[in-house]
């Protein structure tokens, strides 16, 4: 039997607060330098390996939003979705690949040769 009382002293009991998370540290490793290291490449490699996360990007890749075009919106903005969108997943997948052999492109400028009659 509850009475008045009990059912006030429920009503105003102290509740447990909930626990205040810090965030994780921010990383300000670009692309570029992750596959410079190769022991996080050998890392992503491994989890690129694994089956689940293959079915996980799989997934992802259902989900773009190019199979979900919006009429309502303008077209630039749907093409601008697709394009950042397609950009993140294939930073996912090139995180598994080292950066050894890519040399940036120079421009030289030579005399232009002679041509041949």
């Amino acid at each position: 039997m509850n009475t008045g009382l009990q059912i006030l002293m429920r009503l105003f009991e102290r509740r447990a607060r909930p626990k205040v998370v810090a965030p994780p540290p921010r990383v300000d490793l670009t692309l570029t330098q992750w596959r410079e290291r190769l022991d996080l490449v050998s890392d992503a490699a491994r989890l690129h390996a694994d089956p689940n996360f293959r079915l996980q990007l799989e997934v992802l890749l259902n989900e773009s939003p190019v199979n979900y075009h919006n009429l309502a919106q303008p077209a630039e903005r749907t093409l601008g979705q697709i394009e950042g969108y397609n950009m993140a997943l294939n930073n996912l997948v090139a995180l598994a690949s080292p950066a050894i052999g890519e040399t940036p492109l120079e421009a030289t400028f030579e005399a232009p040769k002679p041509e041949l009659k």
